[in-house]
């Protein structure tokens, strides 16, 4: 929503030089000194760091019934979206493997019909209606996307796909002569003509009083009507700074109540109670509007704005023109959390409705268009560092296939509403869901396979806790080289991105990490790995990234690690047959009993286990995402 957004640039320069390392060939012996240690077990809830949640705007997505629509909003698509294109759409979204949506607002706007303004002039622009975000009736659907029929539909359908569905919750301001709640709520409205949206460019509505008890009570209300009555698990919650932190803690409150309500009375889904604040601002402000200044945060979570535009500045570049921060600038965005409360749970996206698509920011800044394959590989990086989060990760829809707005890249200042080209909107571009709004035969090869690549790596970080819960310890962070180790309830996973255009080798001593038995690339990715009793030898391909799990435990035999014991452990433990003393134990040498040496004692091991499996250490079989893509 433009009207009253503010864009934020952390500042550049606030990397502490004691997590740098020496550029090449690095050997460490200890850790830098940054952990964070976020989410810990006192979190609300520590399941909301298993959201990996796809947000869709509505009226921007895909058309599935041509009786609903709105033919008119701000951006390039069709304006024709709806929920029955959402439901269509559901396949393709469970493909890949998320389990989460986030849908912009669908209350009714009393569409076309004027808003009220302080002055009592009638506007003649209403794209705001097909936003969402200026209601009218806050317990009905918004006709133009469909019916309380069509909105229970899609989350029966979603949650049978294993997805929760998230509504956007606009708890601050809406259009005017608002419909009251089902038990008779209202509502009060501001008296300060500086709380009314009424500036030369429109954006008319009014701003809720909280200093009036009926305006807390009746936002309540809409909060749990949804969870009730529909089944949602949670809101994100626009521009909180609307409401003040002890209204969100009521709120808050009432969610958490409806939700356990149904938990209680035994369902699975419409239960989790999930709140996400938006506020665009700096970190301090973050943790002043939605965490407040107390040991416990007032809301569980709010979007990392810090962070995203320290990642995009790395990856690709900011709206405004900054690209190139050095790979260091991962650390310095992910330390600004350190002034949230301890059980904050903050979620990282990388772009919105409101913000410039990833692959429009390498265009913008001069790195990479959609011929390129470094414009499909920083969106990899991208997605490889979100996925390594701690905490929820957001996904705007049409980032899994690198999408961006045709013929737009420089910033337009003339008319740029009129043609849809607002930095704010210009990323509200129709939904290419495949079979269901656009022919297969649309997509190029390095979309399909980047789509894929995405899924992927959601099933990674939803088979591997340690990417969304653990701790993170930046190892080493330079220009071009960020290597950081995720530690959750003993699993350690090695996170590992070359922003740099040349292949980087580094070395870390083996003293670093817990105890381990081997290495298992779970990506089966870029980085190449090397192993011996006093370090670990790593090269990361330029333009890449790689996880790799510190195996703790094995079955003897597996030398690869892959849950079997077959053939392709007997060639590795041939090829090292032979090595010793002190070569590594484990799956990546094939010293199976430990001794040092392997030898024939390693080979009966092996032939006496050969066909076993483990089903606790077996990977994930490349997921059957995309079916329709991958088929192709």
């Amino acid at each position: 929503m433009p009207a009253q957004k503010r864009p934020f640039s952390p500042p550049v320069n606030r990397f502490t030089r004691a997590f740098a390392a020496p550029a090449l060939n690095t050997s460490l012996a200890l850790a830098a000194a940054t952990t964070l240690p976020h989410a810990p077990a006192q979190a609300q809830n520590p399941d909301f760091n298993d959201l990996r949640i796809y947000q869709v705007m509505v009226e921007s997505f895909v058309d599935g019934d041509p009786a609903h629509d709105y033919n008119y909003g701000y951006g390039t698509s069709h304006h024709k979206g709806d929920l029955r294109g959402i439901i269509n759409s559901l396949d393709y979204i469970a493909s890949l493997n998320v389990n989460a949506i986030w849908m912009t607002p669908i209350f009714d706007s009393d569409a076309y019909q004027p808003q009220l303004r302080i002055n009592g002039a009638t506007p003649t622009d209403f794209r705001l209606d097909a936003t969402g975000y200026y209601a009218r009736d806050y317990f009905n659907v918004d006709p133009k996307f469909g019916t309380m029929d069509d909105a229970r539909e899609l989350v029966a359908e979603a949650n049978a796909r294993g997805i929760r569905v998230l509504f956007d919750g606009v708890f601050g301001h809406h259009k005017g002569a608002l419909a009251p709640s089902p038990t008779g709520k209202l509502p009060v409205d501001s008296t300060n003509p500086n709380d009314y949206f009424n500036n030369p460019n429109g954006y008319p509505g009014r701003v809720a009083d909280y200093n009036h008890p009926n305006t807390v009570e009746f936002y309540k209300e809409v909060a749990t009507y949804w969870i009730e009555e529909v089944g949602i698990d949670g809101w994100r919650l626009d521009q909180g700074y609307q409401v003040p932190l002890n209204a969100w803690e009521q709120i808050n409150t009432a969610v958490q109540q409806a939700s356990q309500a149904r938990a209680d009375a035994g369902h699975e889904y419409g239960t989790l109670g999930y709140m996400v604040s938006e506020i665009w601002d700096n970190e301090y402000n973050i943790r002043n509007a939605a965490y407040g200044n107390g040991p416990d945060p007032v809301l569980p979570s709010a979007f990392d704005f810090p962070t995203r535009y320290a990642a995009v500045q790395v990856f690709a570049g900011d709206e405004g023109g900054y690209s190139g921060r050095p790979a260091y600038g991962l650390a310095e965005g992910l330390n600004t959390q350190n002034v949230y409360p301890d059980a904050a749970q903050p979620n990282l996206m990388l772009g919105n409705h409101d913000l410039l698509r990833f692959g429009d920011l390498l265009q913008r800044n001069n790195i990479a268009d959609v011929d390129d394959p470094e414009y499909y590989a920083r969106h990899r990086l991208a997605f490889l560092f979100q996925a390594a989060y701690t905490g929820p990760i957001t996904t705007y829809y049409g980032e899994e296939i690198g999408d961006e707005t045709p013929n737009f890249a420089n910033q337009v200042s003339w008319n740029c509403v009129g043609q849809g080209l607002c930095d704010d909107h210009v990323a509200r571009t129709s939904g290419k869901v495949p079979g269901v709004s656009v022919d297969l035969q649309d997509f190029r090869l390095e979309q399909v396979e980047l789509a894929i690549f995405f899924s992927n790596l959601m099933g990674v970080r939803d088979d591997n806790p340690a990417l969304s819960h653990g701790s993170n310890t930046v190892l080493l962070a330079d220009n071009d080289l960020y290597v950081a180790i995720k530690e959750h309830l003993g699993e350690q996973i090695l996170v590992m991105l070359n922003v740099g255009d040349s292949d980087r080798q580094f070395s870390l001593g083996s003293g670093l990490f817990d105890g381990y038995t081997g290495l298992f690339d779970l990506l089966a990715g870029d980085a190449a790995v090397t192993a011996n009793a006093f370090e670990l030898d790593f090269t990361v391909p330029a333009l890449s990234g790689a996880y790799v799990e510190l195996v703790t435990t094995t079955l003897a035999g597996d030398a690869n690690d892959d849950g079997v014991v077959d053939l392709l452990d007997f060639d590795i433990l041939a090829q090292n047959f032979g090595q010793g003393p002190g070569f590594l134990s484990g799956p990546s040498g094939g010293d199976f009993n430990g001794d040092g040496v392997v030898d024939l004692l390693d080979f009966d091991t092996l032939a006496q286990n050969f066909g076993s499996s483990n089903p606790a250490t077996v990977p994930e079989p490349a997921t059957a995402a995309l079916i329709t893509l991958a088929g192709a």
